[in-house]
């Protein structure tokens, strides 16, 4: 079992995508796949809508701004494997829910791809969950 630890309380707030209760065991959510995340990964997520944030055409934006136009476009979730834009972004202010994993290593993060499917499943509007995958 892989460790899911919250940052913040994750009894707050509504499930994400409640429009579409039962997609994917926990409901459909918009997933925003950081760069540095295996796109490997994706295929694990059935159920939800992901894009990859090359694919939002705004290459080169700042941690900052790329939050800012996820965001706008409507998206739940980051999903990242970069440690520190958590302590380079405010995350009390976004909307955003995130998902940290504590490694952007495929073959890591292949073994918990259950695991991490399971806490985007699971996530709450503006939560923060960390997976640590390096505890199998």
């Amino acid at each position: 079992m892989v460790p899911v630890r919250q940052s913040r309380a994750g009894a707050r707030g509504s499930r994400i995508c409640p429009e579409l209760p039962g997609i994917a065991r926990g409901g459909c959510v918009k997933i925003l796949l950081y760069v540095n995340t295996p796109a490997p990964l994706v295929r694990f997520l059935r159920g939800h809508d992901v894009v990859r944030s090359d694919e939002l055409g705004r290459q080169g934006l700042e941690n900052g701004a790329l939050l800012d136009v996820a965001e706008s476009a409507g998206l739940d979730l980051l999903l990242i494997g970069d440690q520190n834009v958590r302590y380079q972004q405010n995350f009390t202010i976004r909307k955003l829910a995130l998902v940290f994993l504590s490694s952007n290593h495929w073959p890591t993060l292949r073994r918990a791809a259950a695991r991490i499917a399971a806490a985007v499943d699971f996530v709450h509007t503006g939560q923060i969950v960390h997976v640590d995958v390096a505890a199998l």
